[in-house]
């Protein structure tokens, strides 16, 4: 039942952009420990007997296993729209559509699981006694070790992604490591296109997709310093890196042509003899 809070709150999490309230948080683990309260209320007669609440074959039965097996379907089914989602997003790739399709039939199973205990409590209120009920009394753990082992795996994927994060060994690290180098040289030339919190930023998939956002637009800025062989679409990322640096020169060298005019605005460029008949001293102070 715990687990089932923390699924629903995990597809929550996912849902929503910002974080859960905390009051969101208390108030769905009080729940469980309210029918947690309930159901040791309803269980109290089959622990004073020394039985299992199977046992007791009254509506105690059916009632304890009516709240118990509830608490497993809903949550699931909650996961189940978030899987069907990400299944009929184009945009996805193939191994988040695996692990939403893995996720997918392991909570069919637990589902399946959840609902037929019930059917049991419910058959064996009414002293019915057939092949279904001895399967279920005795294969509790049949459908539910092979569900938890799922579960467990998919739930280590986003830990261990975690600490290769803190590591800085995970593909966004990686990908920030490579483009540092020509995000600083850019954001050194082209101020205006970086932010300045973009290297302070806690999480790495921040950073690589603040920095290649800020390079996207300086080379956009850049491309009328490059040639039409340099912005050919054939060329390899060597070809590029070339292309960006010779653009950048460029872009200095026009930049020293230009002087201010003496009434004031933009700045405009000049020819070299115009350069030497004013000198330097000629120009007056931005």
């Amino acid at each position: 039942m715990l687990g089932a809070a923390a699924i629903v709150l995990i597809v929550l999490a996912y849902r929503k952009v910002r974080k859960i309230p905390r009051r969101t948080i208390v108030g769905c683990y009080a729940l469980i420990v309210g029918w947690m309260l309930v159901m040791a209320w309803i269980s109290a007669p089959a622990r004073s007997m020394g039985v299992a609440i199977e046992e007791l074959r009254s509506v105690r039965t059916v009632a304890y296993m009516a709240i118990y097996a509830a608490q497993m379907p809903l949550a699931v089914a909650a996961v189940a729209y978030a899987c069907l989602r990400i299944l009929r997003d184009g945009e996805q790739n193939r191994a988040t559509r695996l692990w939403a399709g893995l996720i997918l039939c392991t909570g069919a199973v637990s589902a399946f699981d959840h609902l037929t205990r019930f059917a049991n409590a419910v058959l064996m209120s009414v002293e019915v006694t057939n092949g279904f009920t001895d399967w279920r009394s005795q294969s509790n753990d049949v459908l539910f070790l092979p569900t938890a082992c799922v579960l467990a795996a998919v739930v280590a994927a986003p830990v261990l992604a975690a600490v290769r994060a803190k590591l800085h060994n995970d593909p966004s690290s990686v990908a920030v490591s490579t483009l540092t180098p020509m995000w600083q040289d850019l954001s050194t030339a082209l101020p205006a296109m970086s932010i300045e919190s973009t290297g302070l930023l806690p999480n790495s998939v921040d950073r690589e997709h603040r920095m290649r956002i800020e390079c996207e637009d300086a080379v956009f800025t850049l491309l009328p310093y490059m040639t039409e062989q340099e912005r050919r679409e054939e060329a390899t990322p060597m070809q590029r890196c070339a292309a960006i640096v010779n653009a950048l020169e460029r872009r200095r060298a026009a930049l020293r042509n230009l002087v201010w005019p003496r009434h004031g605005g933009l700045p405009t460029k000049t020819s070299c003899c115009a350069s030497r008949k004013h000198g330097p001293s000629a120009r007056p102070k931005p």
